[in-house]
C-alpha cells in the first residue's frame, strides 16, 4: 500500500534584468510492505515493512534575462527531510497471524538538513564558441537514531563542492559539439543499526568526475535529429544498494573506486505529419578499481549496471474535433547483462520490454489506457546472492503484464 502527496508553488519575479523565481515544495510519501518473511512455504515467520518520507523544500534562483550577453544564473537550496525505517518480523501462528514474539523489531528514525549554494555562466569567447563555467556547493547533516536498539543514535554531515566547465562549438545553427568536465555529489548515510558488521553503520558520500564529448545535431529541417557522447567517470565511493537476508535489511555498500567508460546515441525523426521514431542505445564499460572489503573483485565489472541499454519507440498525435487530441506511444526496451555481485558469479541474461499508451487528451482532461510489460517478461529487479546460505539466491521479480487506466486533469 502507498500513498503519495507532491505540492509545489513556483513565483516568479520578473525585474527585468533578470528573473527571480521561488519553488516551495511539500512532499510525502507513505508506503506500507506486508507478507511471508522466512521467503518458504513453511509459516515461519512473517514481515512488516513500514518506510515514510516527509520532506519541505525552498529554491531560489536569479537568471538573467534571455536578452543578456552573459547568460547567468545564481541560487540556494534547502530541502528539510523525516524519514521512518521501521521493520517488524513477528513469528508466525501458523495461520498467516502473528503469535505475539518477534525475530526482529526495528524503529529508525533519521533526518536530513541539507543546503546549497551554486552559480552558473555562459558567454562566447570565440567566434561560435561558447564557455560555461559552473560551481555549486552541497552540505547534508544527516542523523539515524532506532529507538528499540539502545546506543544507535549517529549524526553526520557529507559535503563536496563541485567544479564544472564546458566549452561548445557551434559549427552551424543546427550543430554543436561540446567538450565538458564536471563533479558531482551524492550524500552518504547511514545503514540500519541491526546489520552492522558488513555493511557498516554509516557509508560516505559518493563523488564522480565526469568527462564528457558529444555533438547535437538537427537536420532536414529539424525534422531529424542525432545526438551522441561519449564518457569517461571516476568514481570514489560508488553506492550500491542491496538487500540482506541475514539480518533481513536494506543496506548501502560501497565500493572504493570504480571507472566507468561509455557512449550513447540517440536518434529521432518525424516521418510523418504527426508520426515520430526514435531510437537510442547506450553502452558502458564499468570495472572495479579498488574494493577494500573484497579484493578479489578488483578487475570485475561493477554489479547492478548493465552493461548496455537500448530502446526503439514510435509516437503518433492525431487533432480531432472539439480540441482533443488522440496520441499513442509504443516502445520496446531493451536491458543487457548485468551482474548482481561484486564477484560476478551471478548474472541475468538480456531482456525486452515493450509498453504501449494510447491517450485521449483535450487542455484539461486526459484518459490514458496503457499496458506495461505486455511481452510479460520475467526477471530480477534485485538477487541475493548467497543470500539463504551458500548457493541459495534470493530473487524479486518484475511486475508481469500489467494493464491500466489513467485518468487527470489540469488547471
Amino acid at each position: 500500500r502507498q500513498r503519495l502527496l507532491d505540492t509545489s508553488v513556483k513565483i516568479d519575479d520578473d525585474m527585468g534584468f533578470a528573473t527571480l523565481t521561488s519553488i516551495t515544495a511539500y512532499n510525502s510519501a507513505h508506503t506500507n510492505l506486508s507478507g511471508d518473511g522466512d521467503f518458504t512455504p513453511a509459516p515461519i515467520l512473517l514481515q512488516n515493512v513500514t518506510r515514510n518520507v516527509f520532506s519541505r523544500s525552498e529554491e531560489l534562483r536569479l537568471a538573467a534575462s534571455p536578452a543578456s550577453a552573459v547568460k547567468w544564473v545564481v541560487g540556494a537550496f534547502f530541502q528539510n527531510r523525516d524519514v521512518l525505517n521501521a521493520l517488524v518480523i513477528p513469528f508466525d501462528d501458523g495461520t498467516g497471524k502473528p503469535n505475539g514474539s518477534f525475530a526482529l523489531a526495528s524503529h529508525d528514525d533519521g533526518t536530513s538538513k541539507s543546503y546549497a549554494g551554486f552559480g552558473q555562466a555562459t558567454t562566447e569567447v570565440l567566434p561560435k564558441t561558447d564557455l560555461t563555467l559552473g560551481l555549486r556547493y552541497d552540505s547534508d547533516k544527516r542523523t539515524s537514531s532506532d529507538a528499540n536498539f539502545a546506543g544507535s543514535g549517529a549524526e553526520k554531515t557529507f559535503s563536496a563542492t563541485q567544479p564544472k566547465v564546458s566549452l561548445e562549438y557551434h559549427w552551424t545553427s543546427d550543430f554543436q559539439t561540446y567538450l565538458s568536465a564536471a563533479k558531482g555529489f551524492r550524500s552518504g548515510g547511514f545503514n540500519a543499526f541491526f546489520s552492522v558488521g558488513t555493511p557498516t553503520r554509516d557509508y560516505g558520500e559518493q563523488i564522480d568526475k565526469n568527462y564528457e564529448f558529444g555533438f547535437k545535431g538537427r537536420f532536414l529541417d529539424r525534422r531529424l535529429s542525432v545526438d551522441g557522447a561519449f564518457y569517461h567517470t571516476d568514481v570514489d565511493n560508488q553506492q550500491l544498494f542491496f538487500i540482506n537476508a541475514n539480518p533481513p535489511s536494506q543496506n548501502v555498500n560501497t565500493i572504493d573506486k570504480a571507472k566507468i567508460n561509455g557512449g550513447e546515441l540517440e536518434v529521432a525523426a518525424e516521418i510523418a505529419q504527426g508520426l515520430q521514431l526514435s531510437a537510442g542505445m547506450g553502452l558502458a564499460d564499468s570495472k572495479i578499481v579498488r574494493f577494500a572489503l573484497s579484493p578479489d573483485a578488483e578487475g570485475k565489472t561493477v554489479p547492478l549496471s548493465p552493461t548496455y541499454t537500448a530502446q526503439i519507440g514510435a509516437s503518433y498525435s492525431h487533432p480531432l474535433p472539439n480540441g482533443w487530441t488522440l496520441a499513442s506511444y509504443a516502445n520496446i526496451h531493451r536491458r543487457g547483462p548485468i551482474y548482481w555481485d561484486s564477484l560476478n558469479t551471478l548474472s541475468t541474461q538480456p531482456r525486452d520490454a515493450l509498453d504501449l499508451r494510447i491517450s485521449l487528451q483535450s487542455e484539461h482532461f486526459f484518459i490514458t489506457p496503457f499496458g506495461r510489460n505486455l511481452l510479460n517478461e520475467q526477471y530480477p529487479t534485485s538477487a541475493l546472492v548467497d543470500g539463504f546460505g551458500p548457493g541459495r539466491i534470493g530473487r524479486f521479480m518484475s511486475e508481469p503484464r500489467t494493464y491500466g487506466v489513467e485518468l487527470g486533469s489540469k488547471f
